[in-house]
Formats: structure tokens, C-alpha cells, sequence
């Protein structure tokens, strides 16, 4: 990957005075620099923060990002006497001259280190070179002056003392939340923010009552650390005896019962029957389970719930495609797909079939699922993108039954209609347009369009 570097610079570049830099500056200027420890260096040698923007050149949001936000007087201002900021081009440009090709390796080595895998991507780091936040997409003003607030927060650099504080065995409970997250987010240390975030939860979080429990602040915890809950957790009760509460400070209908469902099945049926994959009994007892669940917990519906396990199970723990598709038409007459939900018709009918025309090969299976395409297809109203996606199903599973001239009539009906749905957004090119041209040549060869083991 080609790329540049720049330096935005306010007063001076490594020791050579701006002549157009003054207190009063209103816009940020930036020179180019072809090695990062120098701008290393010099955050270290004048105790100045550094503000790294990873951008591209056909990113929108990016562009976005210097007409709107870097152009702003107050950014200008929070950022003159603090930050060294520095501005990373992600893409190569045929208009790159010498000088910024000079950067190219500068900025190879930085994304690198960062692991920066979308734009624009905003990096914060400390005096010291270490990371104190990292960030992705557009930011409004407000956001991203809340942002440089952070970053240069005595409390957010102070998080590298709490690490280590932690590791040797002293536990702040004040900072372990934001630790935690820091850890998980900055770090990368799963494991080690696991780690921290058990040892918050069983001995701060569950001796809390349930009115203090219920925080915004609380709540953005156990969202980050969902899997992480267990039913003897006070926040797990919490969620259980009010999920409307919790619901309505989190601004997410039904996530309260979503976490207690998912504590449920792992307790109850992941932990008990799988175990790294693999299946820990021969025959799970799942009608003792449903009873179970039912009887200690009466506000989950235990049916869909290990039903919903039982379509996992059969699939990719104990795979067994009669199985399968039997819970699959199980859940389909006693749980219609969702037609008001996005995903609903999506997630329900077409993935199921997709995924048993890659890689089933029993007749009859093939045909369930194919059933499964078509009412898909006469469900699915409210996204284009999706009834594209459910027409090529078809066409596919047509033509895995040995159904050639209709799989090829029906990917062309497909590629069609992309085409027009194209031509009506006003897009340059239709959705999966190449993927469908693909699959249409493999038709008419005669050549398998499933992967092929």
C-alpha cells in the first residue's frame, strides 16, 4: 500500500521557526516528515500530545473531516499550544509528488502498528508515543473537541499507572470500569480486560444496589462486557425483574432480555453441551432444558430460545442437515420471519438457504431450502439490496437441484434487476454486480458455482 505523511504543525517543525504561526492562527498548516520518531522525539522534548488523522483520498467522511472539523476555531484553538498533529495518507495518488512519496514507508510502518483498517482513522497518543485513544469516522466538532479533552485528561494517561498498579495486584475500583475498557479498546489485551472486567463486576458491581446498578454508566460496562454476565449477577436480576428500565436509559428496545437470554444459553447449553466446538454428550436432553428454563425463568420464552440453540447445535457443533432443517422449519411455522424487521425476512429464510446450498448436498434438504428462497422472495419488501440478494439464492439452489435453464433464467432476472436499482439511486455500479456476471458464466459452463472442498 502506497502512502503519505504530513505534519501539522502550529508554532515550529523540529526546531525551525513558522514565521505564520502566532496565537491567533486560523488554520492549521502542516509540513512533511519522512520518519516517526522524529515527531516521536519532538512530542517528548516539548511535552506536546500527538493527534494522528489516517485518511484516504476518496473518503468522503475524510474530506469531511478537513472542511468541517480541522477548519474550526475552536479545534484551532484546543489544539494550537497541545498537539502535534500529524495527517497520514492511506491510498497512493498519481499526483504524489517526491517529497510526499518520501513518506510512504513512514506511513506504511504507522498503520501498521496501529492496525488502522478504516477511514478516516483518529489516533491520540501521549508525550511518551503511547496510544491514549483511537477512534474511527466522522466526528462532529462537539464530538472531537471531546475527544482532544480525553486524550489530554491527567486521568486517561494516568490509565497506564492504574495497568500496572493492576497487575501488581492493587485494585482501584474507581478507574477499574474505565480501565477495562481502555485495556480492551487502546491495549488489545482481551484476555487481561476480561480480566479486569470480572474482577470490577464480582467485587464492586454485584455489592451495589439496583438503583445505583442501573447508571448509563453501569450499563455501557455490561455492553462492552455482555458476555461477561452471569445469572447470579445483581445486573443480571436487574435486567430480568425490569428490562423496560434498562431498555429505556440504554435507548434499545428488548437488549435487557437479549443479555439475559444470551447468560441463559451459555450457562445452560453452551457450557453444559459444546465444548471448544465439539459436542460434550451424545444425545443433549433438550426438553429437560426447555422445562428448566421455563420453570426458573418464566419471562423467557425457553422454547425459541433452545430451539434457536438446537439450529447452532445441529449445524456447527454435531452436524446433522436433517436435523437442521427440521428446527429450521420448526422455528419458521412457529416464529414467522419478522417482515417489519430489517433483517427479519433475511436472516430467517434466505441465510438458512444460502448456507445449506454451499454446503449441503442432500436432495431433499435442497429443496426445503430452496422453498425457503421463494418465500423469501415474497416476503421481502423492504430493501432492494436484500431481494437481490434472496433472487440470486434462488438461482443458485436451481441450479444445484440440476435446474440450469431456470437457475440461469432467474440469475439474469437478478442481475437485471440490480441494474435498474442502479440506474434508479443514480449509482455508477450495481450491488454484487460482478458476483452475479460470475455465477451467471459458471451456469452456462456448466461449472459448480458452491465452493468446492
Amino acid at each position: 500500500m502506497a502512502v503519505a505523511v504530513f505534519l501539522f504543525l502550529y508554532n515550529s517543525c523540529f526546531g525551525q521557526d513558522d514565521p505564520g504561526s502566532d496565537s491567533s492562527a486560523k488554520e492549521i498548516r502542516f509540513l512533511k516528515v519522512s520518519d516517526w520518531d522524529q515527531v516521536l522525539a519532538k512530542a517528548k522534548r516539548e511535552s506536546k500530545y500527538i493527534f494522528v488523522d489516517i485518511y484516504a483520498t476518496w473518503c468522503g467522511p475524510c474530506k469531511r473531516m478537513d472542511k468541517e472539523v480541522y477548519a474550526d476555531s475552536q479545534v484551532i484553538r484546543e489544539m494550537r499550544d497541545k498537539f502535534i498533529t500529524v495527517k497520514i495518507q492511506a491510498d497512493s495518488s498519481g499526483q504524489d509528488d517526491l517529497e510526499t512519496r518520501s513518506g510512504y514507508k513512514t506511513a506504511q510502518q504507522v498503520i501498521r502498528k496501529f492496525n488502522v483498517t478504516g477511514y478516516p482513522t483518529l489516533l491520540f497518543l501521549g508525550p511518551d508515543g503511547r496510544l491514549l485513544d483511537q477512534e474511527e469516522g466522522y466526528k462532529k466538532v462537539g464530538d472531537f473537541v471531546a475527544l482532544l479533552h480525553q486524550a489530554d485528561d491527567p486521568a486517561t494517561v494516568d490509565l497506564y499507572n492504574h495497568l500496572d498498579e493492576y497487575k501488581a495486584g492493587m485494585k482501584n475500583f474507581s478507574s477499574m470500569n474505565r480501565l477495562a475498557l481502555f485495556v480492551k479498546k487502546i491495549v488489545r489485551n482481551d484476555a487481561l480486560a476480561d480480566s479486569i472486567a470480572v474482577d470490577y463486576k464480582v467485587h464492586f458491581l454485584n455489592k451495589l444496589s439496583t438503583g445505583d446498578l442501573g447508571s448509563r454508566t453501569y450499563i455501557d460496562f455490561f455492553d462492552q462486557f455482555s458476555d461477561k454476565i452471569s445469572s447470579t449477577d445483581s445486573f443480571f436480576v436487574l435486567c430480568y425483574q425490569h428490562p423496560e428500565r434498562i431498555d429505556s436509559i440504554i435507548g434499545q428496545k428488548g437488549w435487557s432480555m437479549y443479555q439475559v437470554e444470551k447468560a441463559i444459553t451459555r450457562e445452560r447449553l453452551l457450557i453444559p453441551f459444546v465444548r471448544n466446538g465439539r459436542p460434550l454428550v451424545k444425545s443433549p436432553g433438550w426438553l429437560a432444558v426447555k422445562r428448566d428454563i421455563a420453570e426458573k425463568y418464566p419471562k423467557v420464552d425457553s422454547k425459541l430460545l433452545v430451539l434457536q440453540f438446537e439450529m447452532y447445535y445441529y449445524r456447527s457443533v454435531d452436524l446433522n442437515w436433517k436435523l437442521w432443517s427440521r428446527r429450521i422449519d420448526e422455528k419458521i411455522a412457529k416464529y414467522p420471519p419478522d417482515v417489519k424487521s430489517f433483517w427479519g425476512v433475511f436472516d430467517d429464510l434466505n441465510m438458512p438457504a444460502w448456507d445449506a446450498f454451499q454446503y449441503c448436498t442432500n436432495r431433499g434438504i435442497l429443496k426445503k431450502a430452496l422453498r425457503w428462497s421463494e418465500r423469501s422472495i415474497e416476503l421481502e419488501s423492504l430493501s432492494p439490496d436484500i431481494r437481490i440478494q434472496c433472487l440470486d439464492t434462488r438461482a443458485n439452489l436451481l441450479y444445484k437441484l440440476g435446474r440450469h435453464v431456470e437457475a440461469i433464467a432467474q440469475e439474469r432476472s437478478a442481475i437485471e434487476y440490480t441494474q435498474e436499482i442502479a440506474r434508479k439511486q443514480g449509482q455508477g455500479k450495481a450491488a454484487f454486480i460482478d458476483e452475479f456476471l460470475a455465477t451467471r458464466e459458471k451456469m452456462e459452463k456448466n461449472l459448480p458455482t458452491w465452493p468446492i472442498n
